[in-house]
């Protein structure tokens, strides 16, 4: 029996290794059955949807412990004295990457009138205050209403943080939050087949234009998230602190090349805390509290500075396009507002953030299925820049 364990880990571990590789097999398996059999291919659709319900499981209970336990962990001065010394990386490296994105959205064509408009659908979109504040949270959860549940859980997150015998109820909430983690991975493994069906109900109904119009994105994506990853952010924080680009490259490498195969960013942190341990030591800063902070300080800039999360913004401006959806100008300023709260969290929940984002705005639900599929190619360098953000905040 230890034999079959040990053979059975064997190859789940072997089959992880290569997921990257089974994914595009997958994506390309998609489109000839696609392609081959047309509308036909549509009845893999379920299976497709499947996969992202499955991915949209573990979201909120995700984002909402991972900012109450990183934020209610804290003693109120730790907390003072972390907002002071890291509300400008965060600003930084928030409005960096959104500035990127925005110059990315310059190559997607505006979006073209509508052939026809239906009289009979009444316009519906929420306001900024609507989405912000958390006024029903259990309404919130069952609209899908995340930056306003993102609020919901920073609001107490602080609030727990003078509360005495806190310790056992976080330990629950860490618990939830591993388990959150440890599914998202399962799901992950499915990820061959969720694709495959999602590529196949697509190219099925695909004009020659859309594929023009998805290789467009594809190419912005891919270049702008390498370009942010291995060049503006690392320059962005040895202009910060006493590092070259190659050295934080040189350190993070470990990190970055598993985040990017596993597309899981959370087994980067080890690495991310090593770098910073690494940095402290090389400045001499004798500390005995400074492994602690660092922790702390990952855990807080996990959920908040998931970078590769906030190309969703990217996503539905193409999105509009793509399905001939015009957003107005009123949710187009709200927009990267909306986009930041909605990708605080985990990589898992950009899909529910683009579920969110298109309902607000009117795109149609094939737009999350889309999103999914696409995350075949662009899931791999969108891990990359993942890592940056909580880097930043531990070096600086």
């Amino acid at each position: 029996m230890p034999e079959a364990r040990k053979k059975l880990a064997s190859y789940a571990a072997s089959y992880a290794h290569r997921l990257p590789f089974w994914v595009l097999g997958g994506a390309a398996l998609g489109i000839f059955l696609g392609l081959f059999f047309g509308d036909d291919a549509a009845v893999l659709r379920p299976i497709g949807s499947t996969y992202v319900g499955l991915m949209e499981i573990v979201v909120f209970p995700y984002i909402i412990c991972s900012l109450l336990v990183g934020l209610g962990r804290l003693v109120p001065d730790t907390a003072v004295r972390l907002l002071r010394s890291s509300w400008l990386i965060y600003l930084t490296v928030w409005g960096t990457t959104f500035l990127v994105i925005f110059l990315l959205s310059l190559a997607i064509p505006p979006v073209p009138p509508p052939s026809f408009i239906d009289a009979t659908v009444p316009g519906k979109s929420l306001g900024l205050l609507e989405l912000l504040i958390p006024a029903n949270p259990f309404l919130d959860l069952a609209s899908n209403k995340l930056p306003a549940i993102v609020i919901f859980s920073i609001i107490y997150g602080i609030a727990i943080q003078k509360l005495k015998g806190k310790e056992t109820f976080l330990g629950i909430l860490e618990v939830i939050r591993t388990a959150s983690v440890t599914i998202w991975g399962w799901v992950v493994m499915l990820a061959p087949l969720g694709v495959c069906a999602l590529f196949a109900a697509t190219a099925g109904t695909l004009e020659p234009t859309a594929l023009a119009d998805l290789s467009l994105y594809l190419i912005s994506i891919v270049f702008g998230t390498l370009i942010l990853a291995f060049w503006i952010l690392p320059s962005i924080i040895s202009s910060l602190c006493p590092v070259t680009n190659r050295e934080i490259l040189r350190d993070l490498q470990g990190g970055i090349i598993i985040a990017v195969v596993t597309s899981l960013s959370v087994a980067a942190l080890p690495y991310i805390q090593q770098a910073a341990e690494k940095l402290a030591a090389r400045m001499d800063i004798k500390d005995e509290n400074a492994p602690e902070i660092v922790k702390t300080t990952l855990a807080i800039s996990y959920p908040l500075a998931q970078l590769g999360n906030f190309f969703i913004w990217l996503f539905v401006l193409f999105g509009a396009f793509y399905f001939r959806v015009p957003i107005d100008t009123g949710n187009q300023i709200t927009l990267p507002l909306v986009s930041l709260l909605s990708g605080f969290g985990s990589p898992s929940s950009s899909i529910d953030a683009v579920a969110f984002l298109s309902g607000w705005l009117g795109l149609p639900e094939e737009a999350t299925e889309l999103y999914v599929g696409m995350t075949a190619i662009t899931r791999y360098p969108r891990s990359s820049p993942r890592s940056w953000g909580s880097l930043s905040s531990a070096f600086w």
